[in-house]
């Protein structure tokens, strides 16, 4: 109770009750605040001797009878004063020190594009970590964590993925699969930013575009902070899914278009009749998808 008691929170900068917080079991404690009291009550300095012999009380053990008797005096009103004061001391320390941490990791031999994500997006993601050797050469799964990171510090991006989604992206995983999540995420930052962004999804999967991946990611800060760039989340989110259902209509058009194709020059080097099947009914399921977008205005 005494070592997790408010009292021990105050945050006395004393050698005595730094190494009381460090190292005093509660026995230890409240044999101290025992012997330290009686040598006090009893006008007893430390280390004199008295008809019981010699009362050896310790700088810590007036440190502990004193504050102790301290905050019952005061029913701890002065203690949740001095709590309050050393718990803001403690968090602008762990401001200054987040800081500190973060100018550690810029490098004047950094690109300038690397730089800019670790001012901007390094502000808020804490991991995966954004050093330069992530940042250089940014995979998939890279930029998977990263906007995890920040739709679950910021709540940018909520509904833009489920989780089944979020769980296929992996270094292993088919390339239709990264181009979905690609082409989602970058819809969604262009909408919500209300800018145009350069980024060749075929292109990052084959290893280039590592500076506009780094745009891609501040560009991913700006929707996640900036106050206009919130009022269009919601938009953004519904306007990326709408292009991804649209891309799958495109692509399975195109599937079956070079089916027809195939079919057709089947047919012509064999010289035969054409077949109602597989290429007529490729045909009609081009036409039914044609019609669907064009019913739902895509």
């Amino acid at each position: 109770w005494l070592k997790h008691s408010p009292f021990f929170l105050i945050g006395f900068n004393s050698a005595a009750m730094a190494q009381v917080e460090a190292t005093a079991s509660p026995a230890v404690l409240l044999a101290a605040y025992l012997r330290a009291s009686s040598g006090l009550a009893g006008g007893t300095s430390k280390g004199t001797e008295n008809k019981e012999g010699t009362v050896a009380v310790s700088d810590r053990e007036v440190a502990v009878a004193l504050l102790l008797q301290s905050y019952i005096r005061t029913g701890g009103a002065e203690a949740a004063k001095h709590q309050k004061d050393h718990g803001d001391r403690n968090s602008a320390t762990t401001a200054g020190s987040q800081t500190s941490e973060a100018a550690e990791v810029l490098d004047d031999s950094d690109p300038d594009w690397v730089t800019a994500t670790k001012q901007t997006l390094g502000t808020i993601v804490n991991t995966p970590v954004m050093n330069t050797a992530s940042l250089s050469k940014p995979t998939v799964t890279f930029l998977r964590d990263v906007f995890q990171a920040v739709a679950q510090e910021t709540q940018c991006g909520a509904g833009l993925f489920v989780a089944e989604e979020i769980a296929a992206v992996t270094e292993e995983c088919n390339a239709e699969i990264k181009r979905t999540f690609l082409h989602k995420l970058v819809d969604f930052v262009v909408s919500v930013t209300e800018t145009e962004l350069d980024f060749p999804v075929n292109d990052f999967l084959a290893g280039k575009c590592d500076k506009q991946a780094n745009i891609l990611m501040q560009r991913l800060h700006v929707a996640a902070t900036e106050e206009a760039a919130k009022t269009r989340w919601s938009a953004g989110v519904k306007l990326a899914c709408a292009n991804n259902e649209v891309r799958t209509k495109d692509d399975q058009i195109t599937t079956l278009k070079t089916e027809v194709a195939a079919t057709q020059a089947e047919v012509a080097e064999g010289g035969c009749a054409r077949p109602k099947s597989p290429a007529g009914s490729a045909i009609n399921a081009v036409r039914a998808l044609a019609e669907e977008k064009q019913a739902d205005g895509s």
